[in-house]
This record gives C-alpha cells, sequence and structure tokens, in this order.
C-alpha cells in the first residue's frame, strides 16, 4: 500500500504495533506514524482502497483454522 502511493516502506514490527482498531486505523497510522493521526482524507482514501485491494489477495496466503484441540 504504501509503495502504492510512494511512500516508503515500514518494518513487520511497525506494522505490528500499529495493529487494533480495525484497517481504517491501521491505514492512518500508517500514513501519519502516530497513534490518532489524520491524514489527508484523498490520500486516506486511496490508501484504504490499495490496502483492502492487497489485503483481498494475500488474505489466505498464510491462514489456517486452528486446530481442534477437543475433538467431539
Amino acid at each position: 500500500m504504501l509503495a502504492q502511493i510512494g511512500r516508503p516502506p515500514v518494518s513487520e514490527s511497525v506494522v505490528r504495533a500499529y495493529v487494533g482498531d480495525g484497517v481504517d486505523r491501521l491505514v492512518r497510522r500508517l500514513l501519519t506514524g502516530e497513534p490518532d493521526g489524520e491524514p489527508d482524507p484523498a490520500l486516506f482514501e486511496k490508501a484504504a482502497e490499495n490496502f483492502r485491494s492487497h489485503y483481498a489477495t494475500v488474505l489466505t496466503r498464510a491462514s489456517h483454522p486452528f486446530p481442534v484441540l477437543f475433538p467431539l
């Protein structure tokens, strides 16, 4: 997402620290570098659209169900 809008990448640890409170808040944090930052609305809309598109493509690549711990 950041590359698509001409921004430099951030580390995985930064992204992990920003996760929580939903996709919109994550995108805002990535754009501003602040927990409660508010980016330019037009930039946010473009970035959020890019994020959702990319996320939909990669969502299931590393996802898997939890193992059954207590079978019925």
